[in-house]
């Protein structure tokens, strides 16, 4: 049973190379385009990814194939990323990165928090900052029954909005020039994906201090230019990234992609 686990920034030549003959793969953030699974197509039975986020996979492509994709949904990944979601709040209040000035910060209890997504991520994060005293809490759905408030609402009313849903083809961009002019002034959060913003017309707001300030949790090129202004706070993905969630995560992965392979064997 051939079952490869490429490692981390692979070039697609590499992993065309290392899944040659593999009926399974653990994946992380690499691409799974349409010459990556066509040089695999023969053999590959199953992707089975480290995490729940499938836009690096053409998932289309992998049906019409008759390739499975198999994802984690832990809970302790939830609250990793609900700990840092927090964590970067609490980093735009007070700003201790800020080199140029001494900046005289603000308290979190005092303000009004939409959260947009209320899955597993968005859920723990209503739950901690409970229990830091916020009260004033909108929340905005995919699902209309989780939702207490409409999207427009949050945008317009709320002093900060932190996004927890996934990417797919009917949410690209889903935040777009017009919610985003509804903030009078605001921080706004994203530990989802990079492509659910309109990441232009943000960096031209957060420029003219339109917006007060944006943290990402997710990076792609549009987004690493955000990094020369002053009032963004960049990290590297690593909302699930501790010794824990990675060993986790990986043990669930390989366990799913066996079991997957051993059903198709009997």
């Amino acid at each position: 049973m051939n079952i490869v686990s490429p490692k981390s920034k692979i070039s697609k030549d590499e992993l065309i190379s290392v899944l040659k003959n593999a009926i399974g793969v653990i994946a992380g953030t690499e691409i799974y385009d349409k010459d990556v699974l066509n040089s695999c197509k023969d053999t590959l039975k199953c992707i089975s990814r480290k995490g729940s986020g499938v836009d690096n996979i053409d998932i289309d492509y992998c049906k019409k194939l008759g390739i499975k994709i198999l994802t984690q949904h832990l809970d302790v990944v939830s609250d990793s990323v609900a700990e840092l979601t927090i964590w970067l709040m609490i980093s735009l209040l007070r700003q201790p990165f800020n080199k140029k000035r001494i900046y005289i910060g603000e308290n979190l209890i005092d303000k009004r928090i939409g959260i947009v997504g209320n899955g597993q991520i968005g859920s723990r994060v209503i739950k901690l900052l409970r229990s830091f005293g916020c009260r004033d809490i909108y929340v905005n759905d995919i699902i209309k029954t989780k939702s207490s408030h409409t999207i427009e609402e949050v945008f317009k009313h709320c002093n900060f909005i932190s996004l927890h849903f996934p990417l797919n083809k009917q949410n690209y961009q889903f935040i777009n020039r017009k919610l985003l002019r509804q903030m009078d002034g605001g921080f706004l959060i994203n530990t989802a994906r990079a492509d659910i913003v309109d990441n232009d017309y943000l960096y031209n707001e957060l420029d003219d201090h339109a917006i007060w300030g944006f943290a990402s949790d997710v990076i792609d090129n549009d987004i690493w230019g955000f990094k020369n202004l002053d009032n963004v706070i960049l990290t590297p993905h690593i909302g699930s990234y501790t010794w824990k969630i990675t060993n986790e995560l990986l043990i669930s992965a390989k366990y799913d992609c066996v079991e997957y392979l051993n059903l198709l064997h009997k």
